[in-house]
């Protein structure tokens, strides 16, 4: 890429992140929680970055911390339920006042989504930076965005996570791919996702992946002083929150084991469609899409990772003609901008299905239609 074409791209990035920040500040609802979630992996840094068990229970440590008795820092879990990785995404605002680490925060998670938005857009073929900058803007209004900021997720690190994995789903690196895979699930697990498009892989680029997706989980596991098993046991009590997710386990009321499961089934049989010609893209839309229905913690603000797939989705349902795709596209958009207020009921629960299951329809539709052109094709002729 030439230095010409960096600084276009820099500059894009900029005023997309500016057109964000402005519309969250002019037109986005105000924030309300004031960063509840972060509170969790602020404590488990801030105890890593004092050389405790960043995952011993919350109540006390809070105290400890100094962080005031208010309902913002009254913890919902007795243990810090995130992964290792996202303990360590808070490390650099760790040694901050808390009110300043949320901003600080905040900030650097609008900067981060600017740069995904800008990089899907690019990978779904919109090169037109006016329809970026304008997207951005209308990106702040919808609530995966302005709620997952508003209660401190990692809104921004998530959505790039999600793009890059994307761009990596034709399987040409797949070691870069299984590392990025380890860090991404180390943030939130539902990124397992993406580990589709690996069923058409060689074997040896699946062992290849592998290395890097054990290597990773040793490393972070030990740098965090637990093993994984003591994490998942600690960790599974958050569980009991599962009838609020925006999941089918909290619509059909099943318990969050019914959800992993759910989950594992869905992931092996978009691997074993892959396995049988599925393209790389669709497999990684489909498994994603599908995961997010039945990971048990699937709350309304991850809806985030679902961007690029959205974006390939929307275009790609115009571009092959395919109007009941582009229609479903439009209407997991619509359902997603329903606000998640309390007073609108299912808003966190029954809506998120209802969007999923249409941008799931609308994957489905893109990438069964490809299979059947593909074997409609009539084989060429040498000649």
């Amino acid at each position: 890429m030439s230095s010409r074409r960096i600084i276009a791209l820099i500059v894009e990035v900029a005023l997309a992140a500016s057109a964000l920040a402005a519309g969250l500040t002019f037109l986005a609802p105000k924030p309300q929680t004031g960063g509840e979630d972060l509170v969790q992996d602020y404590l488990s840094a801030w105890a890593w970055m004092a050389e405790e068990d960043p995952y011993q229970p919350l109540p006390p440590l809070r105290e400890r911390a100094g962080l005031p008795a208010s309902p913002q820092f009254e913890m919902k879990a007795e243990f810090n339920p995130h992964p290792p990785f996202a303990v360590f995404l808070a490390a650099p605002v760790a040694g901050l006042p808390f009110d300043r680490a949320y901003q600080v925060h905040r900030l650097l998670q609008i900067v981060l989504l600017a740069g995904s938005w800008v990089w899907a857009c690019r990978l779904a073929g919109v090169r037109n930076p006016v329809v970026g900058v304008a997207g951005a803007a209308a990106l702040s209004l919808w609530p995966p965005v302005w709620g997952g900021l508003d209660w401190g997720q990692p809104t921004g690190m998530l959505a790039l996570l999600s793009v890059a994995l994307w761009h990596l789903a034709d399987g040409r690196r797949p070691a870069l791919a299984g590392g990025i895979l380890v860090i991404s699930c180390l943030v939130r697990p539902f990124f397992a996702g993406y580990a589709t498009p690996a069923g058409a892989w060689r074997w040896r680029d699946v062992a290849e992946a592998a290395g890097a997706v054990l290597g990773g989980i040793l490393a972070s596991f030990v740098a965090a002083g637990i093993t994984p098993w003591e994490w998942y046991r600690r960790a599974s009590r958050a569980g009991e929150f599962a009838g609020t997710g925006g999941s089918l386990p909290s619509v059909l009321d099943l318990p969050a084991g019914a959800g992993v499961v759910g989950f594992v089934l869905c992931v092996l049989a978009v691997a074993i469609l892959a396995r049988r010609g599925l393209a790389g893209r669709e497999a990684a839309a489909l498994g994603m899409t599908a995961g997010m229905l039945f990971y048990p913690l699937a709350w309304f603000h991850y809806d985030v990772v679902l961007l690029p797939i959205a974006l390939w989705a929307g275009f790609e349902g115009t571009r092959r003609g395919r109007a009941l795709a582009t229609v479903a596209v439009v209407a997991y958009v619509v359902l997603r901008f329903v606000p998640p207020y309390a007073h609108i009921a299912g808003s966190t629960t029954w809506v998120p299905v209802a969007g999923r299951t249409c941008l799931l329809t609308a994957c489905a539709l893109i990438a069964f239609n490809r299979a059947a052109t593909t074997r409609r094709e009539p084989p060429s002729v040498p000649g």
